[in-house]
């Protein structure tokens, strides 16, 4: 299904590995030039910043295409004309792709990335016109441009393996279940998000245990993350509180006892999910987990601070500091002397010289050893001594 020569792929993913287990330590520099040289690989590029330049220029190939080809259709002014300008521009981005993957071997060089991108936003926007052509309503305009953009990033990220794409149908799928439920106006659209996120994760996490191949395992983790982050938004109470107009009644505004009762479950959720994500990174030693139930936590206070008037901004400020302080020292009693996980012991995988040289200046000042001094011998050799050291000048 995907359009990478299926050798060359797994040769990437082995290159890879070794190159991960050039940096920990487990095979040195002359070992991994050895199996760089035996495995030929997909041409990839690992600096961020050359990737972005190289997709900056893709995209200005893509503009010079674009322009070349509305030349052809430049007094007409019909949308059908757009339209069609469209496809063929999305068609011919995706040709270029294709050529690319075969003949010069790309596989996240930048120039490839280009391509992707334009050939997906052609596409979203020949189909926005043709739908717009056919004088739909604006729910099922909407919805179905939405599902579109689903389904076109789902392909790729299918067939090309890309990240980016992963993530565009997570949104566009999400923003199409959303926008459906809130404009039939479902008063139980969070809790259906939330049960969306946990089938979302459910479903892949058995995806990722049954896998067999390492090539989908990227865009399988980020849909699992991605879900992670859904089902946190989707209760949390900033989002409630501004989509409410959609979930209530125009007519019946005073709050009752149910609407007391979820509002104190946002809230409490608001706080307690980033904690538990916080409290697994810890266990299952997962980053991704981390930075998501770190930067929810933050936001979660950031709602407390926009949302009521608990405390004055200094006040909040001052608590905080104290908060990370207290934190630290706390986190720091814990972990300082662990051998294994979240620790201040030497990583035992690092090979700095610096560091070897100060550790074996601190075991020689520990245990009060001297240099060696090379001592010469009071006999010399030769000259036919009782040394047996051979005859002498003399001789």
């Amino acid at each position: 299904m995907f359009a990478y020569n299926k050798t060359r792929l797994e040769q990437t993913f082995l290159l890879e590995e070794a190159q991960n287990l050039n940096q920990g330590g487990f095979i040195n520099t002359d070992q991994y030039r050895l199996i760089e040289n035996q495995l030929t690989g997909l041409k990839t590029q690992k600096s961020f910043l050359i990737r972005i330049g190289l997709f900056l220029v893709g995209l200005i190939l893509c503009g010079s295409i674009c322009g070349v080809l509305s030349l052809s259709t430049f007094s007409i002014h019909s949308a059908t004309a757009i339209s069609l300008l469209a496809f063929v521009f999305s068609g011919l981005c995706f040709a270029i792709l294709e050529w690319m993957i075969a003949v010069k071997k790309y596989y996240g060089y930048g120039l490839d990335d280009a391509f992707l991108f334009s050939g997906q936003i052609a596409f979203a926007w020949g189909l926005f016109v043709v739908l717009d052509g056919l004088e739909l309503r604006e729910i099922w305009l909407i919805w179905c441009v939405i599902m579109g953009c689903a389904a076109i990033t789902a392909f790729c990220a299918i067939r090309y393996l890309n990240v980016l794409s992963t993530l565009g149908a997570c949104v566009s799928l999400t923003f199409g279940v959303g926008y459906w439920l809130v404009e039939t106006k479902v008063s139980i659209t969070p809790l259906l998000m939330m049960l969306f996120a946990v089938l979302i994760a459910v479903s892949f996490n058995y995806l990722k245990k049954s896998l067999k191949t390492v090539y989908y395992l990227k865009p399988i983790q980020t849909v699992i993350y991605y879900s992670y982050i859904l089902f946190y938004l989707s209760g949390n109470i900033w989002v409630i509180s501004h989509f409410s107009y959609y979930f209530s009644d125009a007519e019946n505004t005073a709050p009752g006892l149910s609407q007391l009762f979820l509002s104190y479950f946002y809230w409490t959720f608001t706080f307690i999910i980033p904690l538990i994500y916080i409290f697994r990174s810890i266990k299952t030693r997962d980053k991704g987990w981390l930075w998501i139930g770190i930067a929810a936590l933050f936001y979660s206070f950031y709602n407390l601070i926009g949302l009521t008037a608990f405390l004055s901004t200094d006040w909040w400020l001052t608590l905080s500091g104290a908060l990370l302080f207290s934190g630290c020292l706390w986190a720091i009693a814990k972990i300082r002397h662990r051998q294994s996980g979240l620790t201040f012991e030497v990583d035992r995988l690092r090979d700095d010289p610096s560091f070897i040289d100060a550790e074996a200046l601190l075991v020689t000042a520990q245990l009060g050893m001297k240099p060696e001094v090379n001592q010469e011998a009071p006999m010399k050799f030769g000259g036919g001594g009782f040394s047996g050291g051979g005859a002498g000048g003399s001789y």
